[in-house]
């Protein structure tokens, strides 16, 4: 990877906080529904990127692939590639960095028996537009 590039590599919904693999109805294991599921962001982005703890906002929304109407709200945050509170680790001297997030969410936000869709955007600062984005898979959440 270019030293001052950053890119997203996977993002997915999980029934679970810490390990989780993709899943499609991320609310329900063996038959009994949560209240919450988990929303991974993975990502790679150069060393000189995390050096000068280049900062971007990550922005995450949703939509129903089925028509629903999720109630989930736009979450954006500042970040910094390189921060450990914000995912980052570092990948041996000279070879970058990686960020593994894992960020719970409320299945309220998204009314039952629909398809949905969560999307997140990688924007650069100051101003210098999308630098990356990424749509997950769909999943759908269980009454």
């Amino acid at each position: 990877m270019n030293t001052n590039q950053m890119c997203l590599t996977r993002v997915f919904t999980t029934n679970a906080a810490v390990g989780g693999v993709l899943d499609e109805t991320p609310n329900e294991t063996g038959g009994s529904t949560s209240a919450t599921f988990w929303f991974t962001i993975e990502a790679e982005a150069g060393e000189n990127l995390g050096s000068l703890l280049a900062a971007y906002d990550l922005v995450i929304t949703a939509n129903s692939t089925t028509g629903g109407t999720p109630a989930f709200a736009k979450v954006q945050r500042r970040e910094n590639v390189g921060s450990a509170g914000d995912g980052w680790t570092h990948v041996n001297p000279n070879l970058g960095w990686r960020k593994s997030q894992t960020i719970a969410v409320t299945t309220t936000d998204f009314p039952p028996g629909e398809g949905y869709e969560l999307h997140v955007r990688i924007v650069g600062l100051p101003g210098s537009g999308i630098l990356c984005k990424m749509d997950s898979n769909e999943f759908y959440v269980f009454p």
